[in-house]
């Protein structure tokens, strides 16, 4: 019982540190960090192998996909922390707190209506494809795998959000949809052939 347990700890070590360096490689832009990137991945794919030990593969994999997710909102929150405190030490005429991405009212330039307008259609149009080509490339893929067919479709919803959320996240940050959208659906239709076809 105690095996099962340090392997859990470990394995939310491993994920936590793998996060944690994938969050301050965005927060710092330099060329010499790219490494922080393949190691923060390594380290959250790694984490499976002990959740694996302590509860075998089907909880396992369901951990690899849900926890570094959990993770990154506690980084997300401090990130929102910096960001507040940075715009009331501005009100206020006083040094940042700490050096933070800037804020999409900026980056958007948000305080003009039409450009809300424009970022709300744009998220409207983008998730909903962004969901439905994910889902079906998902299943498609784990269709695929030697598998029954319960643990294909398990997988496939655990997978299927996190890509959705890759995908939805790339799309958001395209100046011009018109390639991604057109690659994406190739995707789906390939994948649509594939099952339904």
């Amino acid at each position: 019982m105690l095996i099962s347990e340090v392997n859990t700890l470990f394995a939310l070590i491993m994920a936590m540190a793998g996060v944690m360096l994938l969050y301050f490689r965005w927060c710092r832009h330099t060329a010499s960090q790219q490494w922080w990137i393949v190691a923060g991945w390594l380290l959250i794919a790694l984490a499976t192998l002990p959740w694996t030990l302590a509860h075998g593969i089907e909880f396992a994999v369901m951990y690899a996909f849900l926890v570094p997710g959990i993770l990154a909102w506690v980084f997300v929150g401090r990130q929102w922390f910096i960001a507040t405190k940075n715009q009331v030490a501005k009100r206020h005429d006083k040094k940042p707190v700490t050096e933070a991405r800037r804020p999409v009212t900026e980056v958007y330039q948000l305080h003009h209506p039409q450009r809300w307008l424009v970022l709300l259609l744009r998220t409207a149009m983008v998730l909903p494809y962004a969901g439905a080509v994910s889902l079906l490339a998902t299943v498609a893929l784990t269709d695929l795998l030697p598998l029954i067919k319960n643990d294909t479709l398990v997988l496939a919803l655990l997978a299927g959000s996190l890509v959705w959320g890759i995908v939805a996240s790339w799309l958001l940050a395209q100046t011009s949809l018109l390639r991604p959208v057109a690659a994406l659906a190739v995707v789906g239709l390939l994948s649509a052939l594939y099952l339904f076809g």
